[in-house]
């Protein structure tokens, strides 16, 4: 955040406004304004000092985990819809959640950063990847495969949903435009 005097810098929690003030000879060189850094803060009186090592990281990563996070959280939402469209028994339930679990680590690992992105993989490519990651069986490869199908045609469905509802934007916009034009 911002840096007091010698040795000492401000620190904000990541998604909250707590701001906090470290006093720490051996860190403060490696902080600069605008990093986001990871480590363990001990209360010293007002201030915190810093334990064992401190991770720093540069404004752009951070702009990239944003964007990362909120594929996450897109990807998050979108599967509690999916879900709730579906009418399912509990155990087919797990099989979803299982596959979305799976998906969100497949994501993260190959550092998505658009919805583009998801709806554009291979779920071949995908369940290959999950079966050395978690040794499925072949039944439990098929069951992810096809409930990985099933969410993607779900995200595409949600796509040209979203592509329509544009286009009839538009035409609302045109015709009410069109009729002041003959108006005059």
């Amino acid at each position: 955040r911002g840096k007091e005097g010698k040795d000492e810098y401000q620190v904000k929690q990541l998604e909250k406004e707590d701001t906090y003030t470290v006093h720490d000879v051996s860190t403060f060189s490696q902080v600069r304004i605008g990093n986001v850094i990871f480590a363990k803060l001990y209360p010293f009186g007002e201030k915190y000092y810093v334990s064992g090592f401190i991770l720093t990281y540069s404004e752009e990563a951070v702009a990239e985990y944003e964007k990362a996070r909120g594929v996450m959280n897109r990807l998050d939402e979108w599967f509690e819809e999916f879900m709730e469209k579906k009418d399912v028994k509990e155990k087919t339930a797990r099989k979803y959640e299982e596959m979305h679990f799976m998906l969100s680590e497949y994501v993260a690992e190959k550092e998505y950063t658009t919805m583009k992105w998801v709806k554009r993989l291979n779920v071949d490519t995908f369940v290959k990847w999950a079966r050395k990651q978690w040794g499925l069986s072949r039944y439990a490869e098929d069951q992810c495969r096809s409930a990985a199908r099933q969410f993607l045609k779900f995200l595409k469905e949600k796509e040209g949903e979203k592509e329509r509802e544009k286009k009839e934007k538009g035409k609302k916009v045109r015709t009410k435009r069109d009729k002041k034009d003959t108006k005059r």
